[in-house]
């Protein structure tokens, strides 16, 4: 995959003749001969950044349709030695362009240094980008979808921001909604040394579905996967769907799972007839009361080293709108906030804590202290962060989430590695999502131990951006079609999404006694069909923040709504006959 979207090359002048040149990169180490893999090469134009592109399994890049032109190309990784080659291109072929790297220096964090960002007017309404005449190149972005109605301008640098929310990008990939893609990713030729390289195997997966006898699901309830020796696998709690995730094998190999059991309000049960996530989802059923769940613990966890300065200013304002907006959106919630920043061993401090509150406005305060220094090397103490994070005073009793916010990976020895570990399992045991928001000069690995961490946690993953111009180059995320958001927009969706109301006052039955609505099958996975007495003006499936993803206009009485697109959670069936609405709940499981 590649880090960058390659660059047009306009407007040098009106007497330059384009040509179609090609630029065939090889990187290796200059010692062993062996090809550096994920390697960053970057083409340069008059001291000016035109493409940057990330070596394949072979080591190998291209840049595609070069101008005739005298280039730089930069290559880099990190641990080696930064080297540089001249290439003029003046004929219509392919130049093969070898870079030899020696070890040396570590790179500083930040490995493509100098970026300017094109005044670019983006419109967010199409999936196109506005080519102004200040611009020197400019790239020919990727589609996507942007979430919203809004344009903005990105000039150069971010001289033109003010530190305000609502102007860094993101976007989300939930693996475990896309599990076909994930398994497929994992066994695909550039990215299959992940699981070894991280030694963490996120592949075999139980998913479980908890309800009472009225078929409502149970929320918090302690689910446990045990092996055929009687040991623990793996833990979790389930969600506000009554749903948890269970892995064995994570990161061993010899586990064999034969029960999973199943706790809530000192009711249990044992299930024998297990089911890995291909064969369907294991449905549980409790004679237990549901409770619904009023407390939301959120804790931001966030890098604050120095190669994070050119985010972390304009990080700080979303998480402090962000902060402010759920409070007020979720009153019906009690919400306590917390935060820890985090550096590096021997920099000024390790990490910094404020402890989870009632009162956001201190956590509010404390954010807004903070700033970015030290690091200097590229790990970073993620793994202490991580740890400290989960040890602040969560309750057992709410649903809760952990943003951790970063650049950098953590360091790589087998004692840190071992920790990473504990504290994901940890967090999955304690129902706590670890939802990892990447930011400006991560590198591939990083983005793969991120995404195993939301998948093992039932959370999701988040990576900004350079749709707003805000920070250095962003890693090109190994995603299919995604939407592109305003970061402060996008985390409060999710706080949205994972915390969607007591399901408690929503009885989940096929037919309702009296009504002349019927719903089934409910819960759903692929669609439901909504059967009435009459025909209905209008069919709408709304989300949990009300937001309308299906719509029909039925023609009879029975009706059939795909949910095969839609993510797990509570959703309304609005049905319309005349000016009278009537609504059912709907609960969506994969």
């Amino acid at each position: 995959m590649r880090i960058f979207t390659l660059f047009c090359f306009l407007l040098f002048s009106a007497a330059t003749i384009f040509g179609q040149a090609t630029i065939e990169m090889s990187m290796q180490d200059g010692s062993t001969l062996k090809p550096i893999i994920f390697g960053t090469v970057a083409l340069y134009k008059d001291g000016l950044l035109i493409a940057g592109e990330e070596t394949n399994i072979d080591g190998k890049a291209t840049f595609e349709n070069v101008p005739f032109g005298e280039y730089t190309i930069e290559g880099s990784y990190v641990g080696y030695q930064v080297k540089s080659v001249a290439v003029n291109v003046s004929e219509a072929k392919s130049y093969d362009v070898l870079i030899a790297l020696e070890e040396g220096t570590l790179l500083d964090e930040i490995v493509v240094k100098d970026y300017k960002a094109p005044l670019i007017t983006m419109d967010h309404t199409t999936s196109g980008a506005t080519i102004t005449s200040e611009m020197m190149a400019t790239s020919s972005f990727k589609k996507k979808s942007m979430m919203t109605t809004d344009s903005y301008t990105a000039v150069e640098g971010n001289a033109s921001f003010t530190e305000s929310a609502g102007q860094i990008t993101a976007a989300e990939w939930n693996d475990l909604h896309n599990w076909q893609d994930w398994q497929e990713l994992l066994e695909e030729e550039n990215y299959k040394h992940m699981t070894e390289y991280w030694g963490i195997t996120p592949k075999e997966r139980y998913s479980v579905l908890v309800l009472n006898d009225e078929q409502i699901p149970l929320s918090g309830a302690k689910v446990e996967l045990i092996s055929n020796s009687s040991e623990v696998i793996w833990q979790a709690v389930t969600d506000h769907t009554g749903k948890a995730e269970l892995w064995a094998n994570a990161w061993t190999t010899d586990q064999v799972p034969t029960i999973i059991k199943v706790n809530h309000q000192g009711k249990e049960e044992s299930y024998d007839n297990l089911l890995s996530i291909e064969q369907g989802t294991n449905q549980i059923t409790l004679s237990s009361t549901c409770n619904a769940i009023k407390g939301l613990d959120i804790v931001f966890t966030v890098d604050a080293t120095g190669s994070m300065g050119d985010e972390i200013r304009f990080l700080k304002a979303e998480l402090m709108d962000v902060i402010s907006r759920v409070k007020e959106n979720e009153s019906d919630l009690d919400i306590r906030t917390g935060a820890v920043f985090y550096r590096d061993i021997s920099d000024d401090y390790l990490t910094k804590e404020s402890q989870l509150t009632y009162e956001t406005e201190k956590t509010v305060a404390f954010v807004n202290e903070q700033s970015s220094g030290g690091g200097g090397d590229f790990p970073e103490a993620v793994h202490t962060a991580l740890e400290r994070s989960l040890n602040l005073q969560w309750r057992a009793e709410a649903y809760k989430l952990n943003f951790l916010i970063l650049d950098a990976p953590p360091h790589e020895d087998e004692e840190t590695m071992n920790s990473i570990k504990k504290q994901v399992k940890l967090a999955a045991e304690q129902g706590i999502r670890l939802i990892p928001i990447t930011a400006s000069g991560i590198n591939r690995e990083t983005e793969f131990l991120m995404k195993f961490m939301a998948v093992l946690t039932n959370g999701t993953y988040v990576f900004i951006t350079d749709d707003s111009g805000i920070g250095n180059p962003h890693l090109d995320p190994v995603v299919k079609d995604y939407d592109v958001e305003k970061l402060n927009d996008l985390m409060v969706r999710i706080i949205t999404q994972f915390t969607s109301g007591s399901v408690c006052e929503v009885p989940y039955r096929v037919s309702e006694s009296g009504s002349d609505i019927t719903i089934f099958p409910n819960p759903a996975t692929d669609y439901i069909n909504i059967e009435t007495s009459y025909t209905p003006e209008k069919i709408t499936l709304t989300s949990s923040s009300g937001m309308v993803v299906k719509s029909i206009k039925p023609t009879e009485n029975t009706s059939r709504l795909d949910l095969a697109d839609l993510v797990s959670g509570v959703y309304n069936a609005n049905v319309y006959k005349g000016q009278k609405v009537e609504s059912r709940a709907v609960l969506v499981v994969r």
